[in-house]
């Protein structure tokens, strides 16, 4: 599995005021960086239903909630750490041991 569903992306729930938010995301195993700017609800990453193409491995992102559109004026900010594993089950593989009754 070298991309997960094209429905997945992180979506930032706010409570309150904002006009966009700031990513990055980091990639801890190979040391790369990615960012967008969202300035329209929902705030996600990637933007614009994009799928997720960065793999597997394990992941930081940091999010900067700000005040007003294009990533200025930043109000918050949260940073999440999280891991996608490749997928190893090996379907298909399954027998019947006994016959249907």
């Amino acid at each position: 599995m070298n991309e997960l569903p094209t429905n997945f992306y992180i979506n930032l729930i706010v409570n309150g005021y904002s006009q966009s938010v700031r990513y990055k995301v980091e990639n801890l195993d190979n040391g790369k960086t990615y960012k967008n700017t969202e300035s329209f609800l929902p705030y996600t990453f990637p933007s614009g239903n994009t799928p997720w193409k960065l793999g597997v491995g394990n992941f930081k992102i940091t999010a900067y909630l700000n005040k007003f559109d294009f990533g200025f004026g930043k109000i918050d900010s949260k940073t999440v750490t999280f891991k996608i594993n490749n997928c190893t089950a090996n379907a298909g593989t399954l027998k019947a041991t006994a016959n249907s009754a």
